[in-house]
């Protein structure tokens, strides 16, 4: 997916084709995962 909130660092978008949203069957669901630099 790219840098998608700007910050530099490369984020995943993983979508869920199977998800039933508001009634509608198979609608779909995109998750995104903002990576973070680890803290120590």
């Amino acid at each position: 997916a790219g840098d998608v909130n700007g910050d530099g660092l490369a984020d995943v978008i993983v979508g869920a084709y199977g998800f039933d949203a508001n009634g509608e069957s198979y609608a779909g669901r995109s998750y995104v995962v903002l990576r973070a630099l680890a803290c120590e």
